[in-house]
């Protein structure tokens, strides 16, 4: 139990450490050796944790997301249609955001350079596939995935770049009133 608690401490510096250092440095200039030596730890600890600095920063972004997409809740592509369940979602989805604005912000900085960004349109567009999948849609897949998720991530990339400046109620109202119309119309068209 001693080695969990230990393992658990070890992760959670190193973690903490390196989102120090990326909040003031460009994330190609942050070294291994820096987050060891700022954290106060051994180098076969921090690869105990991690393979390296990247595999550090994925494992940081995939959890994020796990936090916000990865625990919204189920609902199917014509369920999404009724207002009250994409409004629940997107609410749920935002609130989740917001209540981690610091780390959200500090990945869609300059200094994280764009992976996160490119996280959040992929994991994006596999939970719009994974609600689409086997419904007829009005155009190819591939391009109904494209403007829906285009559309919601920019949306929120902007709204977060822009320091939350609209309430979490005013920025999902803003969502609610641009995202079901294009939904409807790739699957109305459809029928």
């Amino acid at each position: 139990m001693k080695t969990d608690a230990r393992y658990t401490k070890s992760d959670a510096a190193i973690r903490q450490t390196f989102l120090e250092i990326l909040a003031h440095k460009d994330f190609h200039k942050i070294s291994v050796q820096e987050i060891i030596q700022t954290a106060d730890i051994n180098r076969s600890t921090f690869y105990a944790h991690f393979l390296d600095k990247d595999d550090l920063m994925e494992t940081i972004q995939r959890d994020l997301l796990d936090d916000t997409i990865g625990t919204l809740p189920d609902a199917a592509i014509d369920a999404l249609t009724e207002s009250a369940i994409f409004e629940h979602r997107v609410s749920y989805l935002i609130e989740r955001l917001y209540k981690n604005r610091e780390l959200t912000s500090l990945l869609l900085s300059p200094h994280a350079e764009h992976s996160f960004e490119n996280r959040l349109v992929e994991r994006a567009k596999e939970e719009f596939f994974n609600t689409t999948e086997g419904r007829p849609l009005a155009i190819p897949a591939k391009y109904a995935l494209t403007i829906l998720t285009g559309t919601v991530t920019n949306m929120i990339i902007t709204w977060i770049r822009s320091d939350y400046e609209e309430s979490t109620a005013e920025f999902t109202h803003i969502l609610i009133q641009v995202v079901p119309p294009l939904l409807n119309k790739v699957l109305r068209a459809a029928n």
